[in-house]
């Protein structure tokens, strides 16, 4: 009977070494399956900060680019406030120099009908011709 248990329990130390076996295979497979999935997944990640980081910059950027635009408008809209004042000094000049031409002319008018009827009175009458 030595031999038959000796028989049995190498037979059932050799079932259970083939289950050992096939159980680290199937955790070695599960394993390298996790293993790549983390790969992906870091990879994943890393991409992501990337396109992140990319992002982030192109956002500074454009910000700036926006900042340095309204700057420019700011400018543009002051110099156009200064042309509207100036435009609107220069028809308020124009404005008094027309009423200052007007009133000139209606001066040199009345100058000239002032002088007129003088010089028609200072004129000589020609002189009666005399009959014979």
């Amino acid at each position: 009977m030595d031999e038959k248990l000796k028989n049995k329990i190498l037979l059932l130390v050799i079932v259970l070494m083939v289950g050992f076996l096939l159980m680290a295979l199937s955790s070695n497979r599960a394993v390298g399956h996790i293993k790549r999935d983390l790969d992906q997944e870091r990879y994943k990640r890393i991409v992501a900060e990337e396109n992140l980081s990319k992002s982030s910059a192109k956002i500074n950027s454009l910000e700036t680019e926006l900042s340095a635009t309204r700057d420019k408008i700011q400018n543009v809209q002051t110099i156009l406030q200064e042309g509207k004042s100036e435009t609107t000094d220069l028809k308020v000049q124009l404005e008094r120099m027309t009423k200052a031409k007007e009133a000139l002319d209606k001066k040199i008018e009345e100058l000239k009908n002032a002088t007129a009827p003088a010089a028609v009175v200072e004129e000589p009458k020609p002189a009666a011709a005399s009959t014979p």
